[in-house]
């Protein structure tokens, strides 16, 4: 009787287990999944000392608190903050800075920042119903705002037709570079050509229409700063000397000069020895004559001491 008993309270028990079971998994299989929390930085592209906002998403429900953590899990030791939203009070952790800041839906946001900022994070939400949800990412670039660049040229007068070629030169890594002419960005064209990586801009050959004003501007993803003004403008064309008449047309004169200068030194030279050869002939010859005239005197007077008679 137990085990009849038994048997048929079994043998009827077998439908409404089955039916229950068919049910359950009906309503499992109705029942909408709920999206899983996600973390996304705002802005994705951030600057070194700026800021950028962890923004939780797809999280339904009232919340209970939030918990912040650096890296990826929930580990105690790289807690950064604890928000409690039924009073909006914030409990610090081992990794808070004085730079983070929980807002009352759960997001955060990380000020002043620098190259250790970089990394995952990870939440943990605990609902009002106790249930606890994670999440990890919140990944963000960071970059470092450039500086003004400086630009240079080979010349700032241009001759027409000439070539000139404008550098502009940057510290800064990773950055794109755009060239304007008065304010309005180059079109390039076969006479104005960049450099593959943009850093010069040449113009060749050089037109009146090319003069004016020229300036570069360097960026990144999170800044952009301009260079100085280069004016260039166009420098008379000098009509130039033919080589004959320039370079050989006057070596003639100047060997004829030559010449005549050495003429007439020679000559002068000449003269200078002829007239002193002549004096010194001219002393010589008085020199005879006073000599002469010395002599005679001298005979003159012996011929008068002579005794008469004597011949």
């Amino acid at each position: 009787m137990m085990e009849m008993g038994s048997a048929t309270s079994h043998r009827g028990f077998v439908p409404w287990q089955v039916l229950l079971l068919t049910a359950s998994v009906l309503i499992f299989w109705n029942t909408p999944t709920t999206a899983k929390p996600t973390i996304e930085a705002v802005p994705f592209n951030a600057a070194e000392g700026g800021s950028v906002v962890l923004v939780v998403r797809n999280v339904a429900g009232k919340t209970r608190s939030y918990l912040w953590y650096k890296g990826d899990g929930a580990y105690p030791a790289k807690n950064i903050a604890v928000f409690k939203v039924s009073d909006q009070t914030t409990t610090h952790g081992p990794l808070y800075n004085r730079r983070q800041k929980i807002f009352l839906n759960g997001s955060m946001m990380l000020d002043n920042l620098n190259k250790g900022d970089l990394g995952v994070y990870t939440i943990r939400i605990i609902m009002q119903n106790f249930m606890m949800l994670q999440a990890t990412g919140g990944q963000f670039h960071l970059y470092r705002p450039v500086s003004e660049p400086t630009l240079e040229s080979t010349h700032t007068s241009v001759r027409e037709n000439d070539s000139v070629i404008l550098t502009c030169l940057s510290s800064d890594p990773g950055i794109s570079i755009r060239w304007f002419f008065t304010n309005q960005i180059v079109q390039v064209t076969g006479r104005k050509k960049l450099s593959p990586n943009n850093v010069t801009f040449t113009i060749d050959p050089f037109k009146k229409e090319d003069a004016g004003e020229y300036q570069c501007v360097v960026s990144n993803p999170v800044s952009s700063r301009k260079s100085g003004i280069i004016r260039l403008s166009v420098k008379p064309n000098i009509r130039k000397k033919s080589p004959g008449r320039s370079q050989w047309g006057i070596l003639p004169i100047v060997v004829g000069v030559m010449a005549g200068v050495a003429l007439m030194g020679a000559l002068a030279c000449f003269l200078f020895f002829k007239k002193k050869e002549e004096k010194e002939e001219e002393e010589k010859e008085k020199d005879k004559n006073k000599k002469d005239k010395e002599k005679e005197k001298q005979e003159e007077e012996k011929g008068e001491t002579r005794p008469h008679g004597q011949l």
